[in-house]
């Protein structure tokens, strides 16, 4: 893990009621670096191994539009899009493969006829659904490691964070991760 080791003195993040620099403070940076790495590890661990977690073969982009439909059935490409912060060509290639798998169905809009809504059919159902088991079954191996007390800690934490990044950069709390559970 990366750590810097010199600091300018605003980039102290202290606890909600405190200021820059009290006792406890900690270093932005430190947190950064250590929130990018765990993302980075759990990124390819719990998302672009498909070969080890998937055997239908999709892959992480294909497994990323799956979950998202699932989540949002009916949406147009451009929403797939912008919700996967790609390109509207690189969505519609996406969805223009799963459809030809099987794995996704594309209706009219009837709100605007040059557009077309996409959802999950029940092959990507299937194959979300294998995916998904797999990464349970690894979250489970990995919260062994912790006592429960710890893990409420953590999902307390994340869900902390989740609502601050949500409303300190506009992004709708869950609503634009297609990995987020549907509540």
């Amino acid at each position: 893990m990366v750590r810097l080791t010199s600091l300018p003195p605003n980039s102290k993040l202290s606890h909600p009621a405190g200021s820059n620099g009290e006792p406890g403070a900690v270093a932005a940076s430190e947190v950064f670096y250590e929130l990018a790495g765990l993302l980075d590890v759990a990124f390819r661990v719990f998302v672009s191994d498909p070969a080890a977690s998937n055997p239908h073969g999709a892959t992480p982009a294909q497994l990323r539009v799956l979950q998202l439909l699932d989540l949002r059935p009916g949406i147009p490409v451009s929403e797939v899009a912008r919700s996967l912060v790609v390109t509207a060509p690189t969505a519609s290639v996406t969805l223009a493969r799963l459809e030809k798998q099987g794995w996704v169905s594309r209706s009219e809009d009837p709100g605007d006829a040059r557009s077309r809504l996409f959802k999950l059919s029940r092959g990507g159902r299937a194959v979300l659904a294998s995916f998904q088991a797999v990464q349970v079954q690894r979250v489970e191996r990995l919260l062994d490691r912790f006592y429960p007390d710890e893990i409420e800690t953590f999902r307390s934490l994340s869900a902390r964070a989740s609502s601050a990044i949500a409303e300190l950069y506009g992004e709708a709390s869950g609503s634009g991760s297609p990995w987020s559970k549907k509540r």
